[in-house]
């Protein structure tokens, strides 16, 4: 049984549904992918330069302008959530949002590696690439938040989707339905999970580079899978509460 849910909170059911058009969320990041592999194979020189190339290559701008978007749209979210909408859920969405806009700052190292500002010689000292950003300063601000996206991408669009199937769980995941990643992220999921694992074995020598840095690749698709999570909650709020339903018991 089904009751419209008085408060926008984190365990608020919602149907799943396919929240932007097939194109964007599958078949251009597929597509991006297999012209990547192809050009590396036929223009590699071509590709270094044009696509992967230190600030202005379409790769590296994609990570700065992507996450932007992501900034963006979560906020959209958080100031379009009702009244009566849980702390919880307004601190997820200023969570996303605000962890988006320090990827899009980080990447192009709060503007460095557009105005070629020198670095700092104090901050140089502890910056183990020369540049004025954060993650290059330790792990707890690079790896680690890192293996958090990619671990919830795992459980998003493999692990979760796979137990609620064999009706594995539903209790517990129903806490977090409203914010559960959806049926639009999983191809996207699918390609950071790849890219993961290919470039960990790549690094072991057990694989050859399937694109100039497969290390790229996997973040354009994580930050690419961020933007279509953003989209998803910003949807969802939107429709509430006309279609958005709460399960009894």
């Amino acid at each position: 049984m089904l009751r419209y849910a008085p408060h926008l909170t984190l365990s608020t059911y919602t149907d799943d549904r396919q929240e932007i058009p097939a194109v964007w969320r599958m078949w251009l990041p597929l597509a991006a992918a297999i012209a990547v592999l192809v050009l590396h194979h036929t223009v590699p020189d071509w590709t270094w330069r044009r696509l992967f190339a230190e600030g202005w290559g379409v790769i590296e701008l994609a990570h700065f302008v992507i996450p932007l978007a992501a900034c963006v749209v979560a906020v959209q979210a958080l100031v379009a959530t009702p009244r009566g909408t849980s702390a919880a859920l307004r601190a997820w969405l200023a969570a996303l949002a605000l962890g988006c806009f320090y990827i899009a700052g980080e990447e192009h190292s709060w503007g460095q590696h557009f105005f070629g500002w020198e670095t700092p010689e104090g901050w140089s000292a502890i910056n183990r690439q020369d540049e004025t950003n954060l993650h290059n300063t330790t792990s707890w601000l690079n790896h680690k938040p890192r293996v958090l996206l990619n671990l919830g991408v795992l459980f998003g669009s493999i692990l979760i989707p796979l137990a609620l199937a064999r009706g594995v769980a539903r209790k517990t995941i129903g806490h977090l339905s409203f914010v559960l990643p959806g049926r639009s992220c999983h191809v996207l999921g699918y390609l950071v999970l790849f890219y993961m694992v290919w470039d960990s074995g790549r690094k072991a020598g057990y694989l050859p580079y399937i694109s100039p840095r497969d290390a790229e690749m996997h973040e354009l698709f994580l930050y690419s899978y961020l933007l279509v999570y953003a989209i998803t909650l910003r949807n969802r709020i939107r429709r509430w509460p006309g279609e958005l339903t709460e399960k009894l018991g």
